[in-house]
């Protein structure tokens, strides 16, 4: 060892340096790794042996080598090597303990999986060798995977996608939702999208609704809306949307619960009813025999906001005819939603006036799936549509107009259906009158006519 390094550390245990020493033994540590260490092994043995003589009660214990009297020392650079060392020492501890899988905060759960545990997902790489697994981020996105994916999550919105497939759901509440991949990172904004990188490294991405923004890492960013089929290069060069359909079977999708909007569902006052058979294969559209929408009425007030439907007539015309039943329908599109196994819910609430004994009580509910649009049908197919497959409910409301009174729907649909039929009405199933000027409903009305799907978890299904 150096003989002026041995002699600026016995003066600096000996706390005798003087200012221009210490700056000395300052530079020396500065430009030398093994100087540093003699440095670091010498204080250490002297904290020992002080500690050790101090609990010993050994008052005669003196520093390692005797000097002139000690003078009390300022703080110098010396000092703040020290300091920085445990400082160092103590920081690289903190971090590895925060670091530990075990202090990680939960960014995801597995919901279900058919190859490994359910439960919690922490920061860090996720992989599937086999199998398949539906996720859940803690922001509120949805996404499965299956066999061959190699993941890394990021956050509770983020994960970077190595390789393999991905299909997302969104919800409103969850916000957005960012797949990284080796050619940019797309954000999607929900409800629904697939995303997958191949051996290459192309990202390609699908989009069933709604709107996603992709950032190449090289390019700008670009905005796309739903439906849409979009790929990114591997270096992140270009993005481009393509010509192509939709392919969500090929990719795995989780267990997706969605509002499906019905058109004027809740009534509210200043929406458009339309009245007549022509009205009948419109989609998204109320329309059928007459009725309007209307706010509180006599003793019956609104199921919820500030209007309702009041159901008039059985037939196109206001006036008494021979029919018994006031048909209301409005087509749903459902080709948006891509699934091979769905449960749709549907519900509606009912009132009537309380009137006498042949006041009518009875309303009905019904649902047809189609795997056609209403102007697609054959005038066979038409005359047969009211005969296939159909579910319905009937009820009849009390006299109570201060109680409103459910009914409910729910079966799992065929696999082809692209579009369903709501029919929402009542009859007169205590007098049928017929007569010109005769009422044929005294007061009989309708809110809240609401749908859900629930789509199942799956995985891919090859073509």
């Amino acid at each position: 060892m150096n003989d002026r390094l041995d002699s600026l550390i016995e003066g600096y245990l000996n706390e005798t340096l003087s200012a221009e020493e210490s700056s000395q033994l300052d530079t020396l540590l500065k430009k030398s790794r093994p100087a540093r260490d003699e440095f670091r092994d010498r204080v250490a043995i002297h904290g020992s042996l002080s500690e050790h003589y101090s609990e010993n009660g050994d008052a005669g214990f003196e520093p390692i080598l005797s000097g002139s009297p000690r003078t009390r020392q300022q703080w110098t650079p010396i000092h703040f090597w020290l300091g920085g060392a445990l400082l160092l020492a103590l920081s690289t501890l903190v971090i590895a303990v925060i670091r530990s899988p075990a202090n990680q905060p939960e960014v995801a759960r597995i919901i279900y999986s058919d190859s490994r545990p359910a439960g919690p997902i922490k920061r860090g790489k996720f992989s599937l060798t086999e199998g398949f697994a539906d996720i859940q981020m803690a922001d509120g996105a949805r996404f499965a995977v299956e066999s061959g994916v190699q993941l890394d999550f990021k956050s509770t919105n983020r994960v970077r996608l190595l390789q393999g497939r991905l299909g997302a759901f969104i919800p409103e509440h969850a916000g957005e939702f960012v797949v990284e991949t080796p050619g940019g990172e797309v954000v999607d904004l929900g409800p629904r999208f697939a995303i997958s990188v191949d051996d290459s490294g192309e990202t390609h991405a699908e989009l069933y609704g709604g709107e996603m923004e992709v950032q190449p890492h090289k390019t700008d960013s670009q905005s796309f809306a739903g439906p849409a089929v979009v790929e990114i290069d591997p270096q992140g060069n270009s993005v481009k949307k393509l010509d192509e359909d939709l392919q969500p079977l090929q990719f795995p999708m989780p267990e997706i619960v969605e509002v499906i909007p019905v058109t004027q569902g809740s009534f509210e006052p200043g929406e458009t009813y339309e009245i007549g058979e022509a009205t009948l294969d419109k989609i998204g559209v109320w329309g059928g025999n007459v009725a309007r929408i209307v706010e509180a009425t006599g003793d019956i007030r609104p199921y919820e906001g500030q209007g309702m439907l009041q159901l008039i007539s059985a037939s196109p015309e206001p006036s008494a005819s021979g029919r018994s039943f006031c048909d209301v329908v409005q087509w749903i599109d459902l080709r948006q939603i891509p699934f091979q196994k769905a449960i749709v819910s549907l519900k509606m609430v009912v009132n009537r006036v309380a009137g006498d004994e042949n006041t009518d009580t009875s309303f009905t509910l019904k649902l047809n799936p189609s795997s056609k649009a209403p102007t697609e049908l054959t005038p066979e197919e038409q005359d047969s549509f009211e005969r296939s497959l159909e579910w319905s409910v009937t009820r009849e409301a009390d006299a109570d107009p201060a109680s409103w009174e459910d009914l409910r729907i729910t079966a799992e649909l065929p696999a082809d259906t692209r579009y369903l039929r709501i029919k929402v009405g009542a009859s007169e199933n205590r007098e049928n009158n017929q007569e010109p000027g005769e009422v044929e409903f005294d007061g009989h009305f309708i809110d809240q006519v609401e749908m859900e799907l629930l789509i199942p978890a799956r995985s891919s299904v090859e073509s």
